[in-house]
């Protein structure tokens, strides 16, 4: 977790990029309606405002990467310009011509890794050519990436760094083998591979969401997406195309809202960096034997890579390890509680913004490879507790609701829960849960929104109790965790979860006074994120 922080009190430019172009895309979007303004963001500047139905549609069907400026449109629009400026000039004047609009082009997307590997690709490819020296495709590709990780070696962790050399590599092996196909199969075949290639990613982007048709709709899309891409770059270049612009956004939504339609899918996982570097090592293992020819080698990679791929699905690691995590719900509680591939929730949070349940819950678990929940506690009523229940319940197999105080004790697996609050005070705090239990060497209290109250009447009725992890109650509002309380079951850590710069002020000062008082280690999920506690299963 987190131990320290740094704060900026003040900052001033040493130095400004000259070349400035927001306030120019500024002045010119401003002439364009919403709709296509929207369209020419996505495309031309890579501005995704997650607010407009098209972004939300496509990011739905997991084809936002579409919509996005990358290499392959760059790369797209410089062999336009080399079919265009072919038909009327030839030589160093093509060559010069090429140069100029291609750096031209550079300039909307030079942020973009992709776009700037396919740049110094192609600038590298005329100077070679001016000189008449001749080089292979393979340097060619190398040597961007090359100098790109030698001006700076982080590059080498961004995704879009890896996806264009990747891709650029993956056509370079596959160009001798595919140019023997007609022309509509050789474009089927690279389109395929290509989907093959970026499917961890894919899965990473989507929570594990496996569209069915996703690569049949990218089909579809691409050449309609490919000549928005033009007209936009038309209207920002020489003179507007407003109602085309607008023309082509009414049709990729119209196709979006078709395709959503019927848009099954599969629940798979969300793939770690280690199955995504087995996943790219078998592939490219298949990759050099299928350009060599060698069939019975490229059937063990393949074959090694499926068996990896299947073994990847199975929550193996779960089966051996037990698990206590305070889930970073934001200003919220949600708590998962996993015995081997036994699961229990404490809340789910809840947020009026966007569904807590599809955009944190069911990604997390399918990120931990769990498939199942065998109960979910609702601990009370308010939203920030059990806001995401419906919508939990209604997208992920939850087996058991339980949000009453007499269905208590409750047995899963190796876990025994019990409620200490079994007093029937008014109000919807003073009814919340508190639930103990002992597991993976600790002992565990979760106090929900328990007030103070409560915890004096708990302690009386309870006097042996101790926990060595407290859940502070209500996220460490001034109402709950008084010092009687803190004296008598003695935790070693306290957990607060909490968003970060609530508008409620928690966790209060007062409270993190007490619990400092007493020797406490106070952990916080606005400062830590998630925070989870491991054990091997005995």
């Amino acid at each position: 977790g987190a131990r320290n922080e740094f704060k900026i009190d003040s900052s001033s430019y040493l130095f400004k990029n000259p070349i400035r172009l927001r306030p120019i895309e500024k002045a010119f979007l401003s002439s364009f309606s919403n709709e296509e303004k929207s369209l020419i963001e996505l495309i031309l500047f890579n501005k995704k405002d997650y607010q407009d139905e098209l972004t939300k549609k496509m990011d739905s069907l997991s084809l936002l990467y579409l919509l996005s400026n990358s290499g392959l449109f760059y790369s797209l629009m410089l062999k336009l310009n080399k079919t265009i400026f072919s038909s009327f000039l030839s030589g160093k004047k093509e060559d010069v011509a090429e140069i100029i609009l291609g750096s031209f082009l550079f300039l909307f997307s030079f942020k973009k890794i992709g776009v700037i590997r396919s740049f110094f690709s192609f600038l590298l490819r005329k100077i070679f050519k001016l000189k008449k020296k001749k080089v292979d495709d393979l340097t060619l590709i190398c040597l961007p990436g090359l100098l790109l990780l030698a001006f700076d070696f982080n590059f080498a962790y961004q995704d879009g760094f890896f996806l264009s050399m990747g891709i650029a590599l993956l056509y370079y092996f596959t160009n001798v083998k595919f140019s023997f196909y007609k022309k509509k199969k050789r474009l089927f075949l690279e389109f395929l591979l290509l989907n093959v290639f970026i499917l961890p990613f894919k899965l990473s982007f989507s929570s594990g969401q496996f569209h069915l048709f996703s690569y049949f709709y990218s089909f579809l899309l691409t050449p309609i997406v490919a000549f928005s891409y033009f007209v936009c770059l038309f209207s920002f270049t020489f003179f507007r195309l407003g109602n085309f612009v607008s023309f082509l956004y009414k049709i990729i939504l119209k196709l979006s809202n078709l395709f959503l339609k019927f848009d099954p899918t599969l629940s798979l996982f969300t793939p770690c960096k280690t199955s995504i570097i087995i996943f790219y090592i078998f592939f490219f293992i298949w990759l050099i034997f299928f350009n060599l020819n060698e069939i019975k080698i490229r059937r063990i990679a393949s074959f090694s890579y499926i068996f990896s791929l299947l073994i990847s699905f199975l929550p193996f690691w779960n089966y051996f390890s037990n698990e206590v995590c305070f889930i970073n719900v934001g200003q919220g509680d949600s708590i998962l509680l996993r015995n081997q591939n036994k699961t229990v929730l404490i809340d789910t949070g809840g947020n009026i913004k966007f569904d807590m349940a599809k955009e944190v819950l069911i990604p997390f678990f399918r990120k931990k490879r769990i498939y199942k929940i065998d109960y979910l506690i609702l601990t009370h009523g308010d939203f920030d507790h059990d806001g995401a229940k419906e919508s939990l319940c209604k997208n992920f197999n939850v087996k058991k609701v339980v949000d009453s105080k007499y269905e208590f004790p409750i047995e899963v697996g190796d876990l025994t829960l019990e409620n200490l609050n079994r007093y029937n005070l008014e109000g919807n705090n003073e009814n919340s849960l508190a639930i103990y239990t002992e597991f993976i060497d600790k002992k565990w209290l979760f106090m929900g929104d328990c007030p103070l109250e409560i915890e004096k009447l708990i302690i009386k009725d309870c006097p042996n109790l101790e926990a060595d992890v407290l859940k502070v109650g209500h996220h460490g509002s001034i109402t709950s965790t008084c010092y009687e309380f803190l004296k008598a079951i003695k935790p070693k850590e306290a957990i607060i979860s909490v968003g970060k710069n609530n508008s409620y002020g928690h966790p209060d000062s007062k409270v993190i006074s007490r619990l400092k008082s007493e020797n406490i280690k106070v952990r916080r999920t606005d400062i830590e994120g998630s925070i989870s506690y491991f054990s091997f299963a005995k």
